[in-house]
């Protein structure tokens, strides 16, 4: 279950058009629903009026802003889609607009007629003219339900239609959701959110919470909800996520066991007379919009008030973020102290939750402190990412113990792998040593990497940590005729550079398994797989992508230039040295065998896992269509070779993000999500939407405290992700604390 909300039991107070009527002014006629001016105008007023009245407690914040709204965002207003299917609507100065029944005879229509009726057009107009002045709109439109919808077009008859016609019934239901689905993706694409007007706490989720209007099914049975709607809510919430029901009346726990069964139901309206305790028993991970009555509400003293609000607090649970309070048209007969004291109930209610949380939390020293640290880079430290380690000699090390330990992770892969979604923890052992001057010797490689591998099996973790014969960025550089130069306590660096890319052609070039740097790495490849039996997970050596090993050897003040002056040299260096680099890589998979774990050096990898991890970091420093045009497809070629390729860039390619998910067998990207791990770290902002559906994997590595690892997390996931959290915590408890973290935010 997705647990997205941000903030401890959030109030809404949704007033009724009288009380708008009554303190602004406001009539709900036609034109303020659809003339433009009005629509700017008329929310900046009661955005006014709020924040006059309710300033301090957080309400009309958008009080200086003209906002494009297409939807009026603090009306319970559902109408729309019932003019869309033939029905009228009646406008009124103080109350909201009322739907009069079609009462049609029949249960047949065409989808595509709804989209071609004057109310549709009209909507249409609206956002057309809100663009053209202010260049987007926002805004939610209550969708109004499929049942609620029915009852509108047909009247009574829907519910004998049900007894008497059920195939035909069942038709006529999942055509109104294709009308809604429609309709839902043509809010979306204009707006980004399809949550419903009513329920504004649906705002402080991370994502916008699709809801759907169930408000009639009070009146229908649980057999006949099970048979005819359940169905259509259970794909609803695999496709509109986050998911959530909207439900008024005073029995949604009838529908306990059957909401149970939606796999994806992430918000649930729980009408002021629902059992809230038998809802949470059936749905302990559902966010809990708990309705107030509006009329009782009114008649409370301040102590009934108060243990209203707290009893059915009581029965959600104790955690704070999976529930929210609501009271829905209060209209201008409502003092606005009643408004204040529903607020203060909260915030005390809050308070003591967090004063007995905090003395639990003093007795226990088993969960790490969550105390916010800022996000920076330390650039004190050799390597942000290292692990300090105690070397082991071959003859030390348990193979035996690791093998099973790394088989049983293995399995865990095998399923990720192959399913649609979900999630995985990988805490990595990077040896700072082993990136510097000791990948020049391969037994101390090896030792601090046996090292590293002892120290992760007290880490919580889904991916077993592998092997990798680490020696240096230059391996398939050195084709072209370059080595090393060994700067003390530094990682090699290439020796020499073409002063052009027409230069790089010419130059002659041989097999990268000739070169002393290519002989060195398959030597260290054998070594290892014979100290380990061949039984350890071992890589890939760092394989630079086509680019990055291009422009590695190339003069960097002629490199970019050769683009454009020489485009034909650069595809032909490009596309070479993808074949040496795909030549070399069938050397290395050869001598690893079965122990090979891909996609290799920077990612988190498995034996169960398929595809070539190349490092692209000139990536930032490239325009779209030649990174793409040019250089992406040399990458592809070499992942088309060993089962997909995996990207990996450090700094922030979030601008290119759209176009590697799309790369021809594509099948993981990596990148860097805290300024902590790379100062130059990728934003979250549209990581999630950009990944979920896709099957690409993110590979996001992230140093940083619990508390920053877990906010980056949940702006990260959405259902229909593959994610890998690649963690670096300090303490094998702070990684258990993480590893339950990340699991419950993914569910």
């Amino acid at each position: 279950m997705l647990h997205i909300c941000s903030k401890h039991l959030p109030v809404d107070i949704v007033f009724h058009p009288s009380w708008w009527h009554h303190n602004a002014g406001i009539s709900f006629d036609e034109s303020f629903f659809y003339d433009p001016r009005r629509r700017v105008d008329d929310e900046r007023k009661m955005e006014q009026v709020l924040y006059e009245h309710f300033g301090d407690l957080g309400l009309g914040e958008d009080h200086l802003r003209d906002l494009p709204q297409i939807g009026a965002v603090h009306l319970a207003s559902g109408y729309l889609l019932s003019e869309m299917l033939g029905c009228k609507i009646e406008y009124y100065e103080d109350a909201p607009p009322q739907v009069i029944c079609a009462h049609r005879d029949t249960l047949d229509f065409e989808v595509e007629d709804a989209f071609k009726s004057p109310a549709f057009k009209r909507l249409v107009n609206l956002v057309e003219q809100l663009k053209a002045k202010h260049g987007y709109v926002v805004g939610d439109i209550n969708w109004g339900g499929v049942l609620n919808l029915a009852i509108d077009v047909r009247g009574e008859d829907i519910f004998t239609d049900m007894l008497l016609r059920p195939e035909q019934t069942e038709i006529y239901f999942k055509k109104i959701a294709q009308v809604i689905d429609k309709f839902v993706w043509y809010i979306q694409s204009n707006t980004g959110t399809s949550s419903i007007s009513v329920n504004r706490s649906a705002r402080l989720f991370d994502y916008p919470v699709a809801i759907h209007s169930e408000c009639s099914h009070t009146m229908i049975s649980e057999d006949d909800y099970r048979k005819f709607l359940l169905p259509i809510d259970q794909e609803w919430s695999m496709r509109h996520v986050p998911y959530g029901i909207h439900y008024c009346g005073k029995d949604p726990h009838r529908m306990a066991e059957a909401f149970a069964e939606i796999e994806r139901l992430t918000f649930l309206d729980v009408g002021w007379g629902g059992d809230v305790a038998l809802l949470r028993r059936h749905l302990p991970e559902t966010f809990f919009n708990i309705r107030l009555n509006p009329v009782e509400i009114q008649k409370y003293t301040y102590e009934e008030l108060e243990r209203n609000i707290r009893e059915r607090v009581d029965a959600s649970g104790s955690d704070l973020t999976l529930t929210g309070l609501c009271c829905v048209n209060m209209d201008k007969t409502v003092t606005d102290q009643r408004i204040r004291e529903i607020h203060e109930v909260a915030a005390n209610i809050i308070k003591e939750y967090q004063e007995l949380s905090d003395k639990k939390e003093s007795k226990s020293q088993s969960a790490p402190s969550l105390d916010t640290e800022e996000d920076a880079f330390n650039f004190n430290l050799a390597d942000s990412q290292a692990t300090v380690v105690n070397p082991v000699q071959p003859a030390d090390f348990c193979i035996d113990e690791y093998a099973d330990y790394a088989d049983d992770l293995d399995e865990r892969c095998g399923k990720f792998w192959k399913a649609d979604e979900g999630v995985l923890v990988y805490r990595r052992m990077r040896v700072k040593d082993v990136f510097a001057q000791d990948s020049r010797n391969m037994e101390k490689s090896l030792c601090w990497q046996l090292g590293a591998l002892k120290e992760s099996m007290k880490f919580k973790s889904d991916i077993p940590n592998f092997l990798e014969p680490w020696h240096g960025l230059g391996t398939v550089a050195s084709a072209y005729g370059f080595g090393y130069l060994w700067e003390e306590g530094q990682a090699p660096a290439v020796d020499g550079k073409f002063a052009s890319v027409q230069e790089l052609v010419d130059a002659p070039f041989k097999a990268v398994k000739d070169t002393e740097i290519g002989r060195f790495t398959l030597d260290m490849t054998r070594y290892f797989k014979e100290q380990t039996k061949g039984r350890i997970p071992m890589s890939f050596c760092d394989v630079q992508s086509p680019l990055n090993t291009v422009s590695n050897i190339i003069d960097s003040n002629q490199f970019y230039l050769d683009f454009y002056d020489n485009p034909e040299a650069m595809a032909i260096a490009m596309n070479r040295t993808a074949d040496l680099l795909i030549d070399y890589t069938r050397e290395q998979q050869a001598i690893i065998g079965d122990a090979l774990a891909r996609p290799g050096h920077g990612f988190a990898s498995s034996r169960m896992f398929t595809g070539i991890g190349m490092s692209d970091d000139t990536v930032t420093m490239m325009p779209d269509d030649i990174y793409f045009d040019v250089c992406a497809p040399a990458m592809v070629k070499v992942g088309n070779e060993f089962g997909g390729a995996v990207f990996h860039s450090c700094g922030n390619w979030s601008s290119k993000k759209e176009g590697i998910v799309k790369m021809p067998g594509i099948k993981m990207a990596d990148g860097a999500f805290s300024l902590a791990t790379d100062p130059g770290a990728n934003s979250t902002d549209g990581y999630a939407e950009t990944f979920a559906n896709t099957g690409v994997i993110l590979n996001a590595r992230i140093v940083g405290n619990p508390q920053l690892v877990v906010e980056k997390v949940k702006q990260l996931w959405r259902p229909g992700m593959k994610l890998i959290v690649v963690t670096y915590a300090e303490t094998p408890e702070e990684q258990a604390f993480l590893y339950d973290q990340i699991h419950k935010i993914a569910g």
